[in-house]
């Protein structure tokens, strides 16, 4: 199994990149470090809008899980075993499978990347304007990745190169 940390600012591409490799290849997995924390902010209220408000809700509320019983982290942890048990259910080749797992903040990033022995991937996208003031969008450029992708191409050819990236990681 292949562990893809994956970041980059809003509207990046990063989820147009994961959908591609979804859409186009077998055991391509999608997860987020944020999704248990959205839930969370459902259940209190969130309109589910990602303006500078309720994203700076989301990163102040992943905050506080993080600090009380790294919930976030032990969340994803928990999903990736969860991955790996049903390959080793079904007899399939967990080798195949590729696993995204959305997350911003460079201390969070290089946790996982330990713990799981993953991978980093930046998307960039020069035309997204810096314009976030929670730290955990701010920080997206404040850590070495070990691959950076620039979506400055047509969708067919992001597509292809989005392909082509799992199928790097597959060989």
């Amino acid at each position: 199994m292949k562990i893809v940390i994956i970041n980059g600012q809003g509207g990046s591409g990063k989820d147009t990149f994961v959908g591609f490799c979804q859409e186009g290849l077998k055991d391509v997995w999608n997860i987020s470090n944020i999704d248990y924390v959205k839930k969370l902010a459902f259940n209190v209220g969130w309109d589910g809008q990602k303006d500078d408000k309720g994203r700076k809700l989301l990163s102040d509320l992943k905050d506080a899980l993080t600090e009380y019983g790294d919930i976030p982290f032990n969340v994803i942890i928990d999903n990736v075993h969860a991955i790996r048990y049903n390959y080793q259910m079904t007899h399939e080749d967990e080798d195949k499978a590729v696993v995204f797992i959305h997350c911003r903040e460079p201390k969070e990033i290089d946790k996982l990347k330990k713990a799981l022995n993953g991978i980093t991937l930046l998307i960039r996208r020069p035309t997204v304007l810096d314009t976030f003031t929670n730290h955990a969008d701010k920080n997206v450029f404040d850590y070495d990745y070990d691959y950076v992708y620039d979506n400055v191409k047509d969708m067919d050819s992001f597509k292809e190169d989005a392909i082509g990236f799992v199928n790097f990681l597959r060989k």
